[in-house]
């Protein structure tokens, strides 16, 4: 159901000029998908800083890519109200973009984008079980209320029944009552 489409090269307009990235789909909103990757990047303590449509990770240490730092640019985008794609570019330094040429480097890179869709998609699993626990909590209270009404109405019809028998019973001593005065007129 969550199913993401595997990590695909791809091209990212970066400083001005189309660099080698590395992107992937998700079948989940783009809000999910960038507090997904919000939250992986607070875990690998690299902090962005938005630049020209694309988010920024300066000089950030992500051993399992490259044991120097490195720059990471990041950028999501909505495809449908259901679908959103995120598209990473990552250089040496300001204009040493990675290139097919950087073998080991682009290898943990595919390595790392795999395992960042497992991440994600634990993440939205993570959402939608909270989502449906809250939905759960949400019928349960409903589901007490709606008891709580009905031992109340079974309440008021029970005393409907006790007030229906008096008022029969008024009603029966009132016609023997009646039946009383009529004899005396006769």
């Amino acid at each position: 159901m969550l199913k993401a489409q595997s990590v695909r090269e791809t091209r990212l307009n970066v400083l001005e000029s189309d660099r080698l990235a590395w992107s992937i789909e998700f079948n989940f909103e783009q809000k999910v998908l960038q507090d997904a990757w919000n939250k992986k990047a607070t875990e690998l303590n690299i902090k962005n800083k938005p630049t020209k449509g694309l988010d920024l990770y300066a000089t950030s240490l992500v051993p399992d890519v490259h044991f120097e730092p490195i720059d990471i640019y990041v950028k999501i985008d909505k495809l449908d109200k259901v679908r959103s794609s995120i598209t990473w570019s990552f250089s040496k330094g300001t204009t040493n973009f990675i290139t097919t040429e950087d073998a080991k480097i682009v290898q943990n890179i595919n390595h790392f984008l795999d395992k960042f869709i497992t991440y994600a998609e634990q993440y939205k699993l993570a959402l939608d079980i909270k989502d449906q626990e809250d939905a759960i909590k949400k019928a349960s209270k409903e589901n007490e209320k709606l008891i709580e009404e009905g031992k109340r109405l079974q309440e008021q019809i029970d005393k409907n029944k006790i007030d229906q028998e008096n008022k029969l019973k008024e009603i029966e001593a009132l016609n023997q009552g009646l039946e009383k005065l009529k004899l005396l007129v006769k």
